[in-house]
């Protein structure tokens, strides 16, 4: 599956709620910024109009350059390094967006421009750092609609707020207890879309068959193990992103 970092504003993952990126704010990054430049196509001779490449004059061969894809109203890249993570936040700060992980951390520069990751969604995150003039930021505030909440809330009920080493103790007691952990994720799900769905914002929607219970529950399984330390509802809300971002949930606008 690999590890993808994108620049998103999606309400669900970005501190920074609002609509997808689009092809002319991607078209106009692009040709404004020197440090990226469209792929060139040597099967048809032309550049591409979704993929650009960061080039700092490290290398005269596209090839080994890092990419960035534009796809979906997401910005996205794969196994970036630290230097490119940076490239990333500077240009979401200039999109309004934020930068983040597979697992729903985000990234961002502290005061002294260091590269800093917050873990758990942007509930968890400091209010993103703001490049325009007061009298701006303070007009922006006044016309902000509210961001619906993530899963990570600052007040959890239920197995939400056990810790996935609890976890993966209570269900390799009782394997049919997964079964209550996974109706808190759906509730959480269920919650969320209600939330889109007032705001006017695209839902999330899925299948929901066995084989996909299936694959949900061991994402669960996965995440936790990597995760022991974290809250359940962390485990959950990772799940969510994985569906909207990796699977290719289809979006559906709420009518």
């Amino acid at each position: 599956m690999g590890y993808d970092v994108e620049i998103t504003r999606h309400p669900l993952f970005s501190r920074r709620a609002g609509p997808g990126i689009s092809t002319d704010e991607w078209r106009i990054l692009i040709e404004n910024d020197p440090e990226l430049e469209p792929e060139f196509d040597r099967r048809t001779g032309t550049a591409s109009l979704d993929t650009a490449v960061w080039n700092t004059g490290n290398s005269s061969k596209q090839d080994d350059l890092p990419r960035l894809w534009h796809v979906n109203g997401r910005i996205s890249t794969k196994y970036p390094e630290e230097p490119l993570i940076v490239k990333l936040v500077r240009i979401a700060r200039i999109l309004k967006a934020d930068v983040v992980g597979d697992n729903c951390e985000i990234y961002d520069l502290d005061a002294a421009d260091t590269l800093v990751q917050y873990e758990g969604g942007p509930s968890n995150a400091p209010k993103p750092h703001s490049t325009e003039p007061v009298k701006q930021a303070q007009t922006t505030a006044q016309q902000q609609t509210p961001t619906v909440p993530s899963a990570a809330l600052a007040s959890l009920y239920g197995v939400g707020a056990l810790s996935c080493q609890k976890f993966l103790d209570t269900v390799q007691a009782d394997p049919g207890a997964i079964r209550i952990f996974y109706q808190w994720y759906l509730g959480c799900l269920t919650m969320m879309n209600l939330n889109l769905s007032a705001m006017q914002k695209p839902l999330i929607n899925f299948v929901l068959d066995d084989s996909r219970v299936i694959e949900d529950q061991a994402f669960l399984r996965t995440f936790a193990l990597a995760h022991k330390d974290k809250v359940f509802s962390a485990a959950a809300l990772a799940l969510v992103n994985f569906h909207t971002l990796r699977v290719g949930a289809s979006l559906k606008t709420a009518s």
